[in-house]
């Protein structure tokens, strides 16, 4: 997950306004973003929080839920949860899904005010 945060984190505005509701599912497979955790191609396909941005900060969501969860659990799981596999140790998800909000926010304003142009022009 920390591979697609930092490529997500790369992406442009203009790409983003283009991609938003584009299944990115199958090209970031195909460039090896899955494979670390390759189930997590199935929570991606097909985009099922609507956007590619929604989806992404709902399994962020879970996921930083799951290790703090697993964090509080007093003497641990036997054999262990897995989620410090899938989303690291010093995991930076929530600051990347915070730093994704900010963006969604200031594109939605953006597209608000293209909007407003177009209709005075």
């Amino acid at each position: 997950m920390n591979k697609i945060t930092e490529w997500t984190n790369s992406v442009d505005d203009r790409t983003w306004g283009i991609i938003r509701t584009a299944d990115l599912s199958d090209g970031l497979w195909y460039e090896g973003y899955f494979e670390s955790w390759p189930q997590a191609y199935q929570l991606f396909n097909g985009n099922p929080s609507g956007t590619y941005v929604d989806t992404k900060k709902n399994i962020i969501t879970c996921l930083e839920h799951a290790k703090q969860q697993a964090d509080d659990e007093p003497a641990g799981l036997a054999g262990g949860t897995g989620i410090n596999e899938v989303v690291g140790e010093g995991s930076q998800l929530a600051t990347s899904a915070h730093r994704n909000r900010a963006r969604e926010t200031e594109h939605r304003e953006q597209l608000t005010h293209a909007g407003e142009l177009r209709e005075t022009e």
